[in-house]
């Protein structure tokens, strides 16, 4: 990754047309790691890993939602304990493009 973290993935969640990926990185515990240092692995994340999964299952995702987190969750579960940031990618022209979240 961009930042150096270690990232690991956990799932995917399908809520077509929008997809939501989720990773595991321990090191976003660390106070020196934040949303900043982030930002650029969560778009190398959409467009390296998730994009093309979806594309070879021969799926057409609008919309990819990057989640790292530090450690695992369920899904919809908050925990003042586990760090997590989330991005917003709109799929165009087999590119992710970042979204407001």
């Amino acid at each position: 990754m961009p930042s150096g973290l270690v990232v690991n993935y956990l799932d995917r969640i399908d809520e077509s047309p929008t997809w939501r990926y989720r990773y595991i990185a321990p090191a976003l515990d660390e106070e020196s790691v934040d949303f900043t240092a982030v930002a650029q692995d969560m778009e190398v994340l959409c467009a390296t890993h998730a994009l093309p999964q979806l594309q070879h299952d021969g799926r057409s995702p609008e919309r990819i939602i990057v989640s790292l987190m530090s450690e695992k969750l369920d899904f919809g579960v908050m925990s003042p304990e586990v760090r997590q940031f989330f991005e917003s990618y709109r799929v165009e022209d087999n590119l992710c493009i970042w979204e407001v979240f």
